[in-house]
């Protein structure tokens, strides 16, 4: 992934997660899989250390960055494991690439306005 591509994929998660902690939980799943780890499994303890949050914090910023689609979660305890939905991603970085490269369309000059002006 380059950097424009990293710089999209972003965009695509600050637009569609809400939650701050659970950004940053998916970015950091992120960069997990752009270094090639064959598993990502932190515990709720590395997470909260890592980011200064509570224990609490950190179970609900997993929980909701699972809701949001962009990681999911196998296993349970200290066996559990966060993995990238990378067709999920990918499809949200697609509708940001098209947000940015389609230009707005007036049709203004090719229909002309039929429609009085005093229409409510």
């Amino acid at each position: 992934m380059n950097q424009l591509q990293k710089k999209i994929a972003y965009k695509a998660i600050d637009e569609n997660v809400e939650d701050t902690t659970a950004r940053q939980i998916i970015r950091y799943v992120i960069e997990c899989e752009l270094w090639r780890q064959d598993t990502v499994s932190p515990s709720n303890q590395y997470l909260s250390s890592k980011y200064n949050w509570s224990l609490e914090t950190a179970m609900v910023a997993i929980s909701k960055a699972k809701k949001s689609q962009f990681i999911t979660t196998t296993g349970y305890g200290k066996k559990r494991c966060l993995e990238l939905n990378v067709s999920f991603l990918k499809g949200k970085m697609a509708e940001i690439y098209q947000k940015n490269i389609r230009s707005k369309i007036d049709f203004s000059d090719v229909l002309p306005n039929t429609l009085p002006n005093t229409l409510p």
